[in-house]
């Protein structure tokens, strides 16, 4: 099977973007490509454009031909079919006004992509970059691929289009790419979620402290951070347990809570990994502890297809350290799969420089006003994979950094808040397509669309890959 496009729209959408354009609908060329990415197609692809008060078939376009433009008149409805099942029936209607306003006598070109055999995001990675300069797809596309669980249970994760932007890949320079968030969660039911980072309990054995590292006493629920010089006798006889750690936290919350610093975090090694249950994890300094979910779960990227997995980018990604048991400053990451920062979240940024704003996906697209917000917001509920009218608390990477445990979350009820890093939550993780060096953004009648504080309507194309 191929990719297809399985809710219509793209041609109202597009046309009413055109708003404010001198001219107008009298006329609407469609302008059909047919994009193949296969070199050897094993199949054959027509597209089929029918006037829908005759039913007449107005063009039949042969596969992997030139764009062929098609002029429709004004005042009546179309469909565009693919055979075999490749393309699903979008209809459409040919207006005669813009907004509203009258319009005089146009042309307008509408660019409607069919994707075939190679039937992965690779295909849209390669439809991106060879249509620079072109309204390929828009923010708030959503687009549909198989995930499988520790089970073996196949299941639709669906990923939307959230941004367009620069990023530093791994050994590059900077490339221009799309960031792709997973809309509905990649994990359902009993085995959703993962744990930020575990608390902090390692017990220490050794009977004099060493150089460099903090010991922390328990007695019953108090947690206190011993003041011990190298070569000091460690009193365990005074505690329930001490713990050993290379993290000097003076709140001495890390070994109740955990530790909330991206870079040393179970989820980031959870997401980056497809490794097998019980091997995705290691310790990240002394002290550091596997979180619960390693002995029952596989790593995130364990659950991708391969072909898929190609499209996704080693890039640069920047998060603010706490100020309790770091220096507060920002600190990078090279991540195939991240956790959205608060302000890729929309919510209130904490340091100048912790990600990238999404203006175009949730101010423009979603609608959420022009200033970021941590209050309660239905549009910004997630869901579950599974019941999409299920909402989530949803674990971003961001640290709530007048702590050293407290990592921010979206709620259930779109709130943006923080609760320690033990906490096992479920995630949107995202991740980034490569558009090539030069395509930043797509172009309509001469406006910018797709990046920020670009306007356009809410409308979005869905693509589904079997």
């Amino acid at each position: 099977m191929g990719v297809a496009i399985v809710e219509g729209g793209k041609v109202e959408r597009i046309a009413t973007a055109l708003e404010g354009i001198a001219g107008g609908l009298r006329r609407v060329t469609l302008t059909i490509t047919m994009v193949s990415v296969d070199e050897d197609p094993v199949y054959d692809e027509n597209v089929i454009v029918t006037d829908l008060s005759t039913g007449n078939v107005l063009y039949t376009i042969p596969y992997n031909r030139a764009p062929v433009q098609v002029e429709l008149a004004q005042d009546k409805s179309y469909s565009v079919t693919g055979t075999q099942d490749h393309l699903a029936e979008t209809t459409f209607y040919a207006p005669t006004t813009v907004g509203g306003v009258a319009q005089s006598d146009a042309n307008i070109t509408i660019t409607y992509q069919v994707l075939d055999a190679a039937n992965s995001l690779m295909a849209i990675q390669k439809m991106v970059q060879d249509n620079p300069g072109k309204e390929i797809l828009p923010i708030g596309t959503e687009v549909t691929v198989p995930y499988v669980n520790e089970s073996g249970t196949e299941m639709d994760n669906t990923l939307v289009l959230v941004h367009y932007g620069y990023y530093v890949k791994e050994a590059d320079k900077d490339t221009g790419t799309l960031t792709w968030m997973a809309i509905f969660m990649a994990k359902y039911a009993s085995d959703a979620s993962i744990t930020f980072d575990a608390p902090e309990v390692e017990a220490a054995t050794e009977s004099v402290a060493a150089a460099g590292i903090t010991y922390y006493g328990k007695n019953g629920t108090t947690y206190t951070r011993l003041t011990l010089e190298q070569g000091d006798t460690i009193p365990y006889g005074d505690y329930e347990a001490i713990y050993h750690n290379e993290i000097n936290d003076s709140s001495a919350n890390i070994v109740r809570y955990g530790y909330n610093r991206w870079s040393h975090s179970a989820y980031r090694q959870y997401l980056n990994s497809s490794a097998a249950v019980g091997s995705w994890w290691t310790a990240q300094h002394l002290g550091d502890m596997a979180p619960a979910e390693l002995g029952a779960k596989r790593g995130y990227m364990a659950g991708w297809r391969t072909e898929d997995l190609m499209a996704v980018q080693s890039i640069k990604i920047v998060t603010a350290k706490n100020t309790v048991t770091d220096d507060g400053t920002l600190e990078e990451t090279y991540d195939k799969f991240w956790l959205p920062s608060i302000k890729e979240m929309y919510g209130v940024e904490q340091l100048a420089g912790e990600g990238d704003v999404w203006y175009s996906y949730w101010r423009d697209y979603i609608g959420l006003g022009a200033v970021l917000t941590n209050a309660a917001n239905a549009l910004r509920k997630i869901f579950q994979i599974n019941n999409h009218t299920s909402a989530q608390y949803v674990r971003l990477r961001s640290a709530y950094r007048g702590y050293s445990n407290n990592v921010w979350n979206v709620y259930a009820s779109g709130e943006v808040n923080a609760n320690g890093a033990y906490n096992a939550y479920r995630c949107a993780p995202d991740y980034c397509s490569r558009t090539g060096k030069t395509t930043m953004y797509s172009m309509v009648g001469g406006r910018k669309i797709g990046v920020a504080r670009s306007r356009f309507p809410r409308r979005k194309a869905k693509l589904l890959l079997t």
